[in-house]
């Protein structure tokens, strides 16, 4: 059915751009509706009804009105805001990221609550959890498995064969290669027994569950090699928030080593 000239939905903003001296142009990702994209018309003056309800990776009740090409928001009123989560940098990185990746595998007007609930639990979790734990690799395997892009772990991609030991990964084959078949493809890259275990709980597991496992900084570092040389290729292009996070820890050590420099860039390009 035809949506009404004037309807209401809950919204996670996924991001927001200035559009003019004072307007907004806004990505959010609706329960039902799927990715919407709106303009907020006066978003950026200073005395607007609106500022402050539609900023990133907020959730949101929404009044939206059907235009000749953007929908425009004509009333918005903040549910969540996650303050925790906007006042720690690594957080908020993180946050910009997990929205990235919910914007690069959705369709616009293509609904998914499953993705819906999944953006909304990570949100919460890095604004209430003590510590990050394994979001990131949790969210990836879970975005992606609900987009149809979930990578094989259990088995040989090529031979089917089970896999027990160590293996390799291969994005262009969408997974796993036991030690015979990686042969046979040249981007395979060496897939631990720690990491391969790892990824199959976290792809099958709530992502509340999965974040809070414990694994070796070597195999989080690993998991995250993979998964985003996996998602890159999958997209055809690289996540720019990704890129911001690599910035940010590369920040971290030489903050660590010279305390008395600046330890963080500005935010996410």
């Amino acid at each position: 059915m035809p949506r009404p000239r004037t309807y209401k939905t809950e919204a996670i903003v996924l991001k927001a751009a200035r559009l003019g001296e004072a307007d907004r142009l806004l990505t959010m990702f609706t329960p039902s509706l799927g990715k919407v994209r709106a303009v907020a018309r006066g978003a950026l003056r200073p005395k607007s009804k609106l500022a402050g309800h539609l900023e990133p990776f907020t959730r949101a009740s929404l009044m939206l009105a059907q235009g000749r090409t953007l929908d425009v928001v004509a009333g918005a009123q903040a549910l969540e805001a996650f303050p925790t989560l906007r006042a720690d940098l690594e957080r908020t990185g993180l946050a910009f990221y997990l929205a990235e990746l919910v914007d690069r595998f959705t369709a616009e007007g293509q609904e998914s609550y499953p993705i819906y609930a999944l953006l909304l639990e990570a949100l919460g979790w890095l604004d209430k959890a003590q510590k990050v734990g394994l979001a990131r690799p949790a969210f990836e395997l879970q975005v992606l498995r609900l987009s149809g892009h979930g990578p094989q772990l259990s088995h040989c991609l090529k031979c089917r064969a089970e896999i027990k030991g160590a293996a390799a990964f291969s994005s262009a084959s969408g997974g796993a290669l036991c030690p015979i078949c990686e042969r046979d493809a040249p981007d395979a890259r060496p897939l631990s027994i720690a990491a391969r275990r790892a990824m199959v709980y976290l792809q099958g597991s709530a992502f509340s569950r999965g974040a809070r496992v414990k694994v070796p900084t070597a195999v989080e570092r690993e998991m995250e090699g993979l998964l985003q040389g996996y998602i890159a290729y999958v997209l055809e292009q690289s996540v720019k928030s990704a890129i911001f996070l690599e910035r940010l820890r590369r920040e971290d050590v030489s903050a660590a080593a010279a305390p008395n420099s600046r330890p963080y860039p500005e935010g996410p390009a």
